[in-house]
């Protein structure tokens, strides 16, 4: 199975597409609740944001213009030597995939928004790393 653009998602139905070999277990494990996945044995990840999201003191500022650049931020708990934030730093878009899932509030599902390419990161800033993305094959939303 595959991905649709646009489409909505649950996190388990995006998890049996992409790694239906691993465990899922809803509202909590990696699948169930975390913001950023490492889809098993890859450099392959997924994100999930939800807008306005907040993890303790910290409230995520994350964004997308009208020409698909995506504002998007770490966990706290992440430094820019961590080897995940690392990992995303190096990422290449032909070798590996990100995919983006965005939606508006708790309640929603998430919307596939596509495919994620690097544009650059803030060194100055950490816990969290600030991000650029662009999203592949943006079209004006």
């Amino acid at each position: 199975m595959e991905l649709i653009r646009d489409k909505m998602y649950t996190r388990e139905e995006v998890h049996d597409i992409l790694a239906p070999e691993t465990n899922f277990t809803k509202n909590s494990g990696t699948w169930g609740l975390h913001g950023i996945v490492r889809i098993s044995n890859t450099d392959d990840f997924v994100f999930f944001s939800t807008e306005g999201a907040q993890q303790g003191d910290h409230k995520f500022d994350e964004s997308i213009t009208k020409e698909g650049v995506l504002s998007w931020q770490s966990q706290p708990r992440h430094h820019l030597e961590s080897k995940v934030i690392q990992t995303l730093i190096h990422h290449n878009e032909l070798v590996n995939n990100i995919y983006f899932f965005w939606r508006k509030t708790k309640k929603d599902k998430y919307i596939y928004l596509g495919r994620l390419a690097y544009i650059s990161h803030d060194p100055y800033k950490e816990c969290p790393v600030y991000f650029k993305w662009q999203i592949i094959d943006w079209e004006n939303k």
